[in-house]
């Protein structure tokens, strides 16, 4: 026959209550972290797809901190190239407007202005840099700072004013795709530069443009006219070309805001606990564990005395 041992189900028992309260001390912690373990021996079987997965992440986080950092430079680039190709409009529409009038009252005035706002647009800073000197970014791109400066450098040398090099800055915004960002103020306002110095020459030459306009200014100015288009045409094209870099790095931050959504999730399916889930275990355990203790003191006060 089989013996019943009190000592051995009371043995039994307790270590059923001691696992029970083991589970409900992980769960609680589950609960409280919102992690399924507080290292990677409670995940073992995905520890290596966990650290690969991170690894990605993190090298996902670096190119968006670059991209954050291009982004706000390339907007500022455009915002430049933007009011360069506005002037050159200006002057273009100046130009005409003056020969309709058959009057250049204040033309020589507005010439100084519009060289005075391209200087400021292409020598535009962002955290001590310059934007359009190419990787001399310590150093002002143009070193004619004012009207007198440009017509000191004598008729046919504006290109002269250009302090940039011709190497433009690069980055690398995603494996194996490396962005030429950079913009060159020679070649944004090479064009502008010139006209502007042949008409500020030409006035202070002969005087300023009068009222009427005599046959040699209107003559002059009809000569220029087509210069100012090319002058438009150029920064309009180098807005243009920037405006597809700008394209591109949206495109690839997306990508890698995408990419790092998804791995945030992949992530916390490995790592993080379902905390109402956990939560419904925690409540199922303890209501278990206090059965356990309700029978553990039962079976404690049994006796075959009571029987005999």
């Amino acid at each position: 026959m089989n013996r019943v041992s009190t000592a051995g189900q009371n043995t039994l028992l307790l270590v059923d209550v001691l696992k029970q309260q083991t589970r409900i001390f992980d769960t609680q912690k589950q609960v409280t972290s919102g992690y399924k373990s507080q290292d990677y021996q409670g995940i073992a079987s995905d520890v290596v797809t966990l650290q690969g997965a991170k690894s990605v992440l993190s090298k996902t986080e670096q190119y968006l901190q670059t991209n954050t950092e291009l982004r706000r430079v390339t907007e500022l680039q455009n915002l430049s190239l933007q009011g360069v190709t506005d002037i050159a409009t200006q002057l273009r529409t100046k130009l005409i407007s003056s020969l309709n009038a058959g009057s250049g009252i204040g033309l020589r005035d507005e010439i100084d202005t519009m060289y005075n706002s391209v200087v400021n647009y292409l020598t535009v800073q962002d955290n001590g840099r310059y934007l359009f000197g190419g990787t001399r970014t310590d150093e002002a791109p143009i070193n004619a700072n004012t009207p007198a400066e440009l017509e000191a450098l004598g008729a046919g040398n504006a290109d002269q004013a250009f302090e940039n090099n011709q190497l433009r800055p690069q980055a690398r915004v995603d494996d194996g795709l490396t962005l030429t960002y950079g913009v060159l103020a020679s070649d944004t306002a090479g064009p502008l530069l010139q006209l502007l110095q042949d008409l500020m020459i030409f006035s202070t030459t002969n005087g300023a443009f009068s009222n009427p306009l005599s046959t040699a200014e209107r003559d002059f100015i009809i000569s220029k006219i087509p210069e100012s288009g090319a002058a438009f045409d150029q920064a309009n094209l180098v807005q243009a070309q920037h405006g597809i870099i700008m394209k591109r790095l949206e495109e690839v931050e997306d990508r890698h805001i995408s990419d790092k959504n998804f791995l945030t999730n992949f992530i916390g399916d490995i790592e993080e606990v379902d905390v109402a889930a956990a939560v419904s275990r925690l409540q199922q355990d303890q209501v278990s564990l206090e059965a356990s203790f309700r029978v553990f003191a039962q079976l404690n006060n049994l006796s075959l005395l009571n029987f005999l």
